[in-house]
């Protein structure tokens, strides 16, 4: 009985180091907030840490004081549970001269490197509204796997969902909320819209998930030595009674 218990320490013992020492997400970030008029740089904010992080820069357009634009971001990168989450948006109120190249956006750019398979869970909507310009919210993610959500003027609302499989390799997961004039700069023309996104991808390492049942056949494995040899105990205790009672 006391090899099988050292035994069975052993295998506990290997298995949560090898749970312990798996660390199979390697992130690079990048988010940033940006509001411009032309080349001028009116707002900015951004990061390359992991974690939290939250802005939203809004005020008067230069040209137009009497209109406000605006960008925000609150997403978080949590790298140990494989979790990226969070919410964006980017606005220009009515309306702002397309000539004038004003722009607002709100943007999330995260590499990945996955050393183990992975299984993926992503949930979401992306939203755009416009009149003049171009409004337009995404999430793309390209690697081994890839996906692509997007949503503009003519399909101006996305739910997002998927789930399945990553295989080992390089990622890279943009998501973006922008409002801007598109590339047309016409005199005379006028803008304004609005953009955001919502959206939780969810990593996890199926070497864990295989090992949970694992983990679970040595608990019932511990639990039925443990029994066995209470009532080994126990009857041995009861003959030496039997045997001494006169």
């Amino acid at each position: 009985m006391r090899w099988a218990s050292q035994g069975l320490a052993a295998a506990f013992s290997v298995l949560l180091a090898g749970q312990a020492a798996a660390n199979p997400i390697n992130i690079v970030p990048w988010r940033v907030v940006d509001l411009r008029e032309g080349s001028t740089t009116v707002a900015h904010s951004d990061s390359s840490a992991t974690g939290l992080f939250f802005d939203h820069p809004f005020g008067p357009v230069p040209s137009a004081p009497q209109i406000i634009f605006g960008a925000t971001q609150n997403t978080t990168v949590d790298g140990p549970s494989g979790s990226f989450s969070g919410g964006g948006a980017a606005a220009i109120g009515y309306s702002v001269q397309s000539s004038d190249d004003v722009a607002a956006s709100s943007f999330f750019d995260v590499f990945f490197d996955l050393a183990t398979t992975h299984t993926y869970s992503l949930s979401g909507t992306l939203q755009a509204n416009d009149d003049g310009g171009f409004a337009r919210a995404r999430l793309g993610l390209t690697g081994p796997t890839s996906l692509s959500f997007i949503a503009i003027g003519v399909n101006p609302n996305v739910a997002m969902s998927a789930s399945g499989v990553l295989s080992p390799g390089t990622y890279r997961l943009v998501v973006e909320a922008a409002m801007d004039n598109g590339g047309n700069a016409q005199p005379g023309a006028y803008m304004g819209g609005d953009a955001a996104f919502n959206f939780n991808l969810q990593l996890t390492d199926r070497s864990q998930q295989v090992a949970e049942p694992a983990m679970t056949l040595l608990l019932a494995a511990g639990l039925g030595c443990v029994t066995s040899r209470r009532r080994r105990h126990r009857d041995a205790q009861r003959q030496s009674v039997s045997v001494n009672v006169p």
